[in-house]
């Protein structure tokens, strides 16, 4: 059994933000790993997904 100490926790979603340099490539590639935990400290093992998204033309100034 593996003891990862005090980790954070977050409920439901989460948002990150990614800042993106003016003329990157259009396409997104971001790995994502998650883990879904019971209250009671039984874990699921780790999932590693790859979402792909396209920009879009908008950025903020």
């Amino acid at each position: 059994m593996s003891f990862f100490g005090k980790v954070g926790i977050y409920r439901d979603n989460v948002l990150v933000s990614v800042p993106v340099l003016e003329g990157a490539s259009k396409l997104i590639v971001v790995n994502v790993e998650f883990q879904g935990c019971a209250d009671l400290g039984v874990c699921y093992p780790p999932i590693t997904n790859q979402p792909h998204s396209r920009l879009l033309a908008a950025i903020n100034r």
